[in-house]
């Protein structure tokens, strides 16, 4: 990969995978508001978010034996940022407990399907003997989109609800998946 190509790869990766990141944080603080909707049971709110970990962590395992085997990572990077949008729309079909941890094993899917294929590209992509400083933007860019997200989500819903919430979610999923398979398409 030439240095010119590596910086692109890498600012597509920031640019979609943060952005897919701003999508997941918008209903983070928001989540035990939303499943307080079906239950108060503090146990079971902490049982929907546990199944959602244990899933990716699967997944994640087995995405990342795929990805080395096969050489997979763009096309799995792009069905978990279609698939994690496809979660953030199912809850807008959410209306109990049974339902919400179908959805959250659909979100653990997702995420685990995405994270070992964008390491590996994103490991790719830095430069040689700068990589601290490259997994340093990264991991800085969660903050700061874990911070944005909450903010944004916290307006939509305090302006709006929680299903323009989700749609708005999606959307950026989308989004996401599309500007990467754009770029990404013909390598």
């Amino acid at each position: 990969m030439t240095k010119n190509v590596k910086k692109n790869t890498l600012r597509v990766l920031l640019i979609t995978n943060g952005l897919v990141v701003i999508a997941s944080t918008m209903v983070g603080p928001l989540y035990a508001l939303f499943v307080e909707n079906f239950t108060e049971n503090v146990l079971l709110i902490g049982f929907t978010f546990a199944v959602f970990s244990l899933v990716a962590a699967v997944v994640t395992l087995v995405s990342g034996w795929v990805s080395d085997k096969y050489k997979i990572t763009h096309g799995l990077i792009i069905a978990g940022y279609i698939i994690i949008g496809l979660t953030f729309l199912s809850y807008l079909f959410v209306k109990n407990i049974p339902d919400l941890i179908l959805a959250q094993i659909l979100l653990g899917i997702g995420w685990g399907i995405t994270d070992p294929p964008f390491d590996k590209e994103y490991t790719r992509s830095l430069e040689k003997n700068k990589e601290a400083g490259g997994w340093a933007k990264l991991e800085s860019l969660y903050y700061i989109t874990d911070g944005v997200g909450a903010i944004i989500g916290s307006y939509i819903v305090y302006i709006s609800s929680f299903a323009w919430l989700f749609a708005m979610m999606s959307v950026i999923c989308f989004v996401s998946s599309a500007v990467y398979y754009f770029y990404t398409r013909n390598e």
